[in-house]
């Protein structure tokens, strides 16, 4: 089965749901780990990679938490990927690092090569801002239903 981590799908939770507060405000991490269901020790090794990343800001102190620190409407679900995953590879063949000695005839190889740019290509053109403004639909249709 091919799919993210669970930590890439925490990830998108937290950012998205820092993404809802107006003017980077902050948010402590029992809050988050509560609102997004996510283990609190799991969720701050993802608000440290996150926050490494630059997209998100980690707040010190007793008021302290975090917030997010890039701008919604340019933070990708590509870039987040990234931030926890690395770079999204479908197979050990498209690594830039590893090589493979099939490379200039595998068929197997142009076709991973496509899905792998079809899947960069549905992260790179979702911004936050779109899955924030989608839930907000999701949510008004729930309620009204």
């Amino acid at each position: 089965m091919f799919q993210l981590t669970r930590a890439c799908d925490y990830a998108f939770r937290v950012v998205t749901r820092l993404a809802e507060f107006p003017g980077g405000q902050i948010v402590r991490l029992p809050a988050l780990s509560y609102s997004e269901k996510v283990p609190p020790h799991f969720l701050s090794k993802i608000l440290q990679q996150l926050t490494r990343s630059g997209y998100i800001k980690s707040h010190r102190g007793a008021a302290g938490g975090y917030s997010l620190e890039a701008n919604p409407e340019e933070l990708t679900l590509l870039d987040v990927v990234e931030a926890i995953e690395g770079q999204l590879m479908l197979n050990q063949c498209l690594s830039p690092t590893e090589g493979c000695e099939r490379l200039g005839w595998c068929a197997i190889h142009e076709v991973c090569r496509d899905a792998r740019d079809r899947v960069l290509e549905v992260f790179r053109g979702t911004t936050i801002a779109a899955v924030v403004a989608k839930n907000k639909a999701n949510r008004a249709a729930v309620t009204a239903a």
